[in-house]
C-alpha cells in the first residue's frame, strides 16, 4: 500500500488529511503515480491537468471500474464507509470484523475514500456505484421520536414483540431491506413493526427498514462474516509424474495439430466467408482429419491465426485462409513452437469457445469471425492461471472452485461459470494443465502473468520450461513385417518428418505406431524421395533394417510412380512450322519467358499469354492470342490491370499483443505533465482582473447549476486537448451526466462541454 506524504508544492496550512479526488493538487507525486497505476482508465485519453484528472476520477463510470478491481475485504470496507457515512479505521474494523487498515489504505490510494478529520468519508459517486442498499442496509431516513435509539432499547422492545414481527425483522436485517405487503391489510408482524416505528412505509405496498434500525439490529455490524483469504476448496491430488506426462502429451499434440492445419490449408485453402471467418464445413473437415471434436478443432484454428501461422489470402481467385511462411516452417523444435502458441493464447482478445454459438441476432458465430473478440479475455485467462497456481502443486481444482476463488478477488467482476470452464479446457489442450493440475510450464506462464510478473510471458523461458519436462527424443524405429512401425517414445524431428512423409499414424500415446501403405509411400515419392533414398533413411533409423514386405511395397509403388506426368504452365505457343519454335528456343532474349518444348510444334511458357505476346511483338514476331476453344481473341495486350487491395483486418480483434503496463518512470512523466498543465491553467486564471477560480470540479458544477436556475451568464475557462485554456462568456442551459450544455454568447451557438475540461467558473 502506498505511503501518502505531503507534496512539496502544497501550501502551508492545507488539510493534510484530505485525499479526495477533487483535491489531487495536494497529493504527492508518489500518491498520484500509485493512483494512475491502479486506475489505468484515468489515462485514456490522457487528461490535460490535475483538475481534469480529478473530475474524471470522481465520475461514476471510473469509480465503478475502480470498485471492480477490489477484493472481498476491500469491497466490504468500502460498503461500510458508505453505510456509516463517516467512520474511523477502528469503527470500520468493528463494523466489518476485519483489520480495516490495509483495505482503507488501498481505497485511499484508489481515490475512493478520503480522511476527514480522522474519519474516512466516501467520494460522492461511491455510494451511487455501490447501489441503493450498501451492505444490504436500507436508506438513511429521519428517525421517529418513538423509535429505539440503542441496541439495548431495541432488544427490550423485541422481547415483547410477537413471533411474526421478529421473523419479519430478521428477514429484513441482513438484506434486502425492502419488502412488499398488501396495501390495506399488512400481515400482523409487519403491522406491529410499523406501529413501533421499526419499519417505514415508502409506498402503498412497499416497506423499508431504515439504515439506523438495521445497524441496531445488526448490533453495529455492517457485515456478518467476510472471508479474509480467498477460498481454496479441497481438490483431488494428482501424482507429479501423471501431471507432467499429461501436460507434455497435450503440448506435443497441440503443436502437431497446428502443423497439420498448416499442411491441410496449404494443400487446400478454405474460402473465407463474407464476414471474414471460415465455414463450419471446413472446421468439421479439419476436425475429422485430426480426429478431434469440432470445439477442439475450432480452438486449433483460432490459435493458429492468433499466432499468425495462418492468415487471409486475397488473390484473383478470391479470399481464402492459408498458412503464412511461419506456419509452413516446421524446422523449429517442439518447445519453441509451443511457446509461440502459448504466448499468443495468453495475450489474445479472441474467445474461441464462442465458435458455434448464436449471436444477438441469432446468427451462427464462425471460427475466425472478426467479432469474436472480448477485451477482458486476456485478463480472464490470467485470473484462471493465477487461481490454479494458488493451490498446492498437484492439486486439480474444478471450475466451481476456481470460480469461487475469482469471486473473492473481484466480487463485482465475475464471469459466468461457463467461461471458466472454457478457459480450463483451453489450458488443458495447450498442456498448461495435466489431469486438471497445473504443470511446470503452466506454472511458469501463471508466474509471468501474475500482477507483478509482467504483461507478456517470455517465449524463451516457456520453451526452456517445456524442454525440461519433455522426455528424451527417440531416434529408433521398430519396423515390422506387417508394414507397421513403432517409435517407443517421442520421435526426433528428423524421424517425425520422415514418418509424416511416408506413413500414416495409427495410434499415439506412450509409443507412436505408424503404418506404411501404397498411398503413404506414393506420398513420399511425390515429395521428391526416390525409392533408394527412402529405404536408406528408413534403415538408418531401424536397428533391424527394412523388412522385405516393406521393401517390396516401396519398389512396387516406385514402378507405378511417374507413368503419367503433369506440370503447370502459364501459357503455350504452337505453330505448324517446328523451325519457328526452334528459333524461339534458341533466342537468349526470350529466356525470361521460361520457354520449354513439350512437342515439336508446342512450347509452354511460365508467364501469362498476354506477356508472351507483348515480348514476341517487341522481338518482331506477330503472335495471335487464342482462347480455350482455339478462336483468336482481340485483346489490348499493353493494358495492365491491378488486383483489388486486400481488406484490412480489424486491429485489436485479431491483434495478439497485450497492452504493456506503463512503468514507474512513464507514470512519473505523466504526473509531471499533469502538474505543468495545472500550473498553466492557474497562471491563466491568476491573470484575470477579478473573480476567483473554482478549481474544485464540484464547486464548478455547483456554480453552473446555480447559473442555470438563475438564468445568468458566467465566464467559463475550458482546457483544450493541448492543455491550452480558453475563456468564454456563456449562459449555462443544462448540467447532467458529466456534460454541460451552454450557449456561447459571442458565437450565439449552443455547445456541449465535458465536465473534466472545465478549469474554472466565475
Amino acid at each position: 500500500m502506498p505511503t501518502f506524504r505531503r507534496s512539496e508544492a502544497r501550501p502551508e496550512g492545507a488539510d493534510t488529511a484530505t485525499r479526495s479526488p477533487s483535491s489531487l493538487t495536494t497529493w504527492s507525486d508518489e500518491s498520484l503515480v500509485e493512483l494512475l497505476r491502479l486506475r489505468r482508465d484515468l489515462l485514456v485519453p490522457e487528461p490535460s491537468s490535475l483538475t481534469a484528472l480529478a473530475s474524471r476520477a470522481a465520475s461514476r463510470p471510473s469509480t465503478s471500474r475502480a470498485l471492480a478491481t477490489c477484493d472481498a475485504p476491500t469491497l466490504a470496507v468500502a460498503e461500510a464507509v458508505v453505510a456509516l457515512e463517516s467512520a474511523s479505521t477502528e469503527r470500520l474494523g468493528e463494523a466489518t470484523g476485519l483489520d480495516a487498515a490495509p483495505a482503507v489504505a488501498h481505497l485511499a490510494a484508489l481515490g475512493l475514500v478520503h480522511d476527514d478529520d480522522g474519519a474516512w468519508s466516501p467520494v460522492p459517486h461511491l455510494s451511487e456505484a455501490l447501489g441503493p442498499h450498501p451492505a444490504g442496509l436500507g436508506p438513511v431516513m429521519a428517525t421517529h421520536p418513538g423509535a429505539p435509539t440503542g441496541p439495548d432499547e431495541l432488544d427490550a422492545l423485541l422481547a415483547a414483540a410477537p413471533r411474526e414481527a421478529r421473523r419479519t425483522l430478521d428477514a429484513l436485517t441482513w438484506g434486502p431491506p425492502v419488502g412488499t405487503v398488501p396495501e390495506h391489510d399488512p400481515p400482523p408482524g409487519a403491522a406491529w413493526l410499523l406501529e413501533h416505528h421499526l419499519l417505514v412505509r415508502v409506498g402503498p405496498t412497499q416497506l423499508v427498514l431504515p439504515r439506523a434500525i438495521g445497524l441496531l439490529a445488526r448490533h453495529g455490524r455492517t457485515h456478518a462474516d467476510v472471508a479474509t483469504t480467498p477460498p481454496l476448496a479441497d481438490a483431488p491430488e494428482r501424482p507429479p509424474t501423471t501431471v507432467a506426462a499429461e501436460g507434455v502429451r497435450a503440448a506435443e499434440e497441440i503443436v502437431r495439430e497446428v502443423g497439420e492445419l498448416a499442411r491441410a490449408w496449404g494443400d487446400e485453402p478454405p474460402p473465407a466467408l463474407r464476414s471474414g471467418g471460415v465455414g463450419v464445413r471446413d472446421v468439421r473437415k479439419f476436425a475429422a482429419r485430426i480426429g478431434a471434436p469440432t470445439e477442439h478443432a475450432a480452438f486449433v484454428v483460432e490459435l493458429a491465426a492468433t499466432a499468425e501461422l495462418v492468415a487471409p489470402l486475397h488473390d484473383v481467385e478470391g479470399s481464402a485462409w492459408a498458412p503464412t511462411p511461419a506456419g509452413e516452417d516446421h524446422d523449429g523444435d517442439v518447445a519453441s513452437r509451443w511457446a509461440r502458441l502459448v504466448v499468443a493464447w495468453s495475450t489474445t482478445n479472441r474467445v474461441p469457445w464462442l465458435v458455434g454459438s448464436r449471436g444477438e441476432k441469432g446468427e451462427l458465430r464462425a471460427a475466425l469471425d472478426p467479432l469474436l473478440v472480448r477485451r477482458w479475455a486476456p485478463g480472464a485467462r490470467r485470473q484462471v492461471l493465477v487461481a490454479l497456481a494458488s493451490w498446492p502443486e498437484g492439486a486439480a481444482p474444478d471450475a466451481g472452485a476456481v470460480h469461487a476463488w475469482w469471486a473473492w478477488h473481484t466480487p463485482r467482476q465475475v464471469p459466468p461459470l461457463a467461461t471458466v470452464e472454457a478457459i480450463l479446457a483451453e489450458a488443458a489442450w495447450l498442456g498448461l494443465t495435466g489431469a486438471g493440475a497445473l504443470t511446470g510450464p503452466g506454472r511458469a506462464v501463471a508466474t509471468a502473468l501474475a500482477p507483478d510478473g509482467g504483461a507478456r510471458p517470455d517465449a524463451g523461458v516457456l520453451a526452456a520450461a517445456l524442454e525440461a519436462a519433455l522426455p528424451p527424443a527417440i531416434d529408433d524405429l521398430l519396423l515390422q513385417a506387417d508394414l507397421t512401425g513403432v517409435v517407443p517414445g517421442r520421435p526426433t524431428p528428423a524421424l517425425a518428418d520422415l514418418l509424416a512423409a511416408s506413413a500414416d499414424v495409427e495410434s499415439r500415446g506412450g509409443a507412436l505406431t505408424v503404418r506404411f501403405s501404397q498411398a503413404s509411400v506414393q506420398r513420399a515419392l511425390d515429395a521428391g524421395l526416390d525409392p533408394d533414398e527412402l529405404m536408406t533413411r528408413l534403415s538408418t533409423h531401424s536397428r533391424t533394417g527394412v523388412p522385405q514386405p516393406l521393401e517390396y511395397a516401396i519398389r512396387d509403388a516406385a514402378r507405378r510412380h511417374g507413368h503419367l506426368r503433369t506440370g503447370s504452365a502459364s501459357s503455350y505457343l504452337r505453330s505448324d512450322d517446328p523451325g519457328v519454335l526452334t528459333a524461339l528456343l534458341a533466342d537468349a532474349a526470350l529466356d525470361p519467358l521460361g520457354l520449354r518444348a513439350i512437342a515439336p510444334t508446342v512450347v509452354v511458357a511460365q508467364v501469362p499469354a498476354v506477356e508472351v505476346a507483348r515480348v514476341l511483338r517487341a522481338r518482331g514476331h506477330a503472335p495471335a492470342i487464342e482462347g480455350s476453344d482455339g478462336a483468336v481473341l482481340s485483346l489490348d495486350v499493353g493494358r495492365r490491370r491491378s488486383v483489388a487491395p486486400s481488406p484490412r483486418r480489424p486491429r485489436g480483434d485479431g491483434d495478439t499483443s497485450a497492452e504493456a503496463p506503463l512503468t514507474g518512470d512513464a507514470l512519473t512523466a505523466v504526473v509531471r505533465s499533469l502538474r505543468h498543465g495545472e500550473e498553466r491553467s492557474q497562471r491563466v486564471l491568476a491573470s484575470r482582473a477579478a473573480g476567483a477560480a473554482a478549481d474544485d470540479p464540484a464547486h464548478a458544477l455547483a456554480a453552473l447549476r446555480r447559473a442555470v436556475e438563475a438564468g445568468t451568464d458566467v465566464w467559463l475557462a475550458v482546457a483544450g486537448p493541448s492543455g491550452a485554456v480558453q475563456r468564454r462568456r456563456v449562459r449555462p442551459l443544462r448540467v447532467d451526466a458529466g456534460r454541460i450544455r451552454v450557449r456561447d454568447l459571442a458565437r450565439e451557438a449552443d455547445i456541449t462541454v465535458a465536465a473534466h475540461r472545465i478549469v474554472a467558473v466565475d
